[in-house]
């Protein structure tokens, strides 16, 4: 911060800034999606600077931050260096034959239609992971050895899909399922489902029985926004760290802050042979603004 404020502001307010994380990516924690900003503008707007010295000690010294596993490989390359990509991939579309082939062998099935879409239908196996929230989540949970498999609806507008895996070092992409999901129905292939339910079902649910209830949105929601009563908190990227502390014997409730993460959190888990996991549509968002009771 005495940096920031002796020898960078000073330089004046036409000055360029440029950012060295794209918005949405872990690194980038809460950043504009702006190619580019000036000193001036944010000594206007960005609270962290409005605020002063002090506030930006007292709330950065108090952060814990999370850590994904995908920052070890990030410090290798940094350290060992990286090949260079003198173009972006083709990204090979492959057949129901070929899919399944792989699935044999081992890899990773990322489907990144919306979680109504994922719910209601899926290739056994996959992860759900929208499409906005690749730079955020995949860190989490893929590895850099098994192929990845990318599935979508209609296939339409990947190039910044693909751009998303290679910016964070995941070379080995193996393709997309040609003709997206509906070739995968068409074809008479197994399908996998993951229950959703809405925040009024809910309610009504726990009026009757007591599922268990796990919340996975990041501890700073968790704290300032309150969860549902008797909610288990595990954050959504921590939780391949935490499965011993999910009853296997239990009927789950996951959910988010509007069902995405949850939706991941319900594939993960399905993954892994717990069954009975619910996704909240609308997540925490829409069970506020029902104006249902939460607990802080």
């Amino acid at each position: 911060m005495t940096a920031l404020l002796n020898k960078i502001l000073p330089l004046g307010d036409g000055v360029i800034l440029c950012p060295a994380h794209g918005a949405g990516s872990v690194c980038g924690g809460e950043i504009a999606d702006h190619p580019f900003s000036t000193l001036g503008y944010e000594k206007k707007t960005n609270h962290h600077l409005t605020k002063g010295r002090e506030h930006f000690i007292s709330q950065r010294s108090t952060e814990s931050p999370y850590y994904p596993p995908y920052f070890r490989q990030m410090e290798k390359y940094n350290q060992d260096g990286i090949g260079i990509l003198h173009r972006k991939p083709d990204l090979v579309s492959l057949s129901i034959p070929e899919i399944n082939q792989l699935r044999k062998s081992g890899c990773q099935i990322i489907d990144i239609r919306s979680p109504t879409s994922f719910g209601a239908g899926h290739i056994p196996g996959s992860i759900s992971l929208w499409r906005e929230g690749l730079p955020s989540f995949m860190g989490w949970f893929l590895d850099y050895q098994k192929p990845i498999i990318i599935v979508d609806d209609f296939n339409l507008e990947l190039d910044n899909v693909i751009l998303h895996f290679i910016r964070l070092g995941y070379d080995n992409l193996a393709g997309v399922l040609s003709g997206g999901f509906p070739a995968w129905t068409k074809a008479a292939q197994e399908i996998g489902t993951v229950p959703t339910c809405s925040v009024h079902q809910l309610k009504e649910r726990l009026e009757k029985e007591k599922p268990f209830i796990l919340d996975v949105r990041d501890i700073k929601n968790w704290r300032a926004v309150g969860h549902i009563s008797g909610a288990h908190h595990t954050y959504i990227g921590e939780l391949p760290q935490h499965l011993d502390e999910i009853p296997t014997n239990q009927s789950i409730v996951v959910y988010c802050d509007a069902g995405y993460k949850g939706s991941l959190a319900a594939s993960f888990l399905s993954i892994h042979k717990y069954r009975g996991v619910t996704n909240v549509l609308g997540g925490m968002t829409a069970w506020k603004r029902a104006g249902f009771p939460v607990e802080s």
